[in-house]
């Protein structure tokens, strides 16, 4: 059972939300205005829930490499 968003290191979720919104703007998921906004929003932001609301609708995910 994966570990509630809440309950991880928000660095390493913070790095993994930007890595997933790098991978779904390269993949034009994303339209740069979307992109920006939500990179902006991970940057400033503490809160784990949060954090994954914002590729909460994305399909892409990062590779864990």
């Amino acid at each position: 059972m994966p570990v509630k968003s809440q309950d991880r290191p928000i660095d390493v979720l913070r790095e993994e939300v930007i890595d997933q919104l790098i991978v779904n703007y390269g993949h034009e998921e994303l339209s740069l205005e979307a992109f920006e906004r939500r990179l902006d929003q991970a940057l400033a932001s503490d809160d784990g829930n949060e954090l994954s609301e914002l590729v909460s609708d994305l399909e892409l995910k990062a590779d864990e490499r």
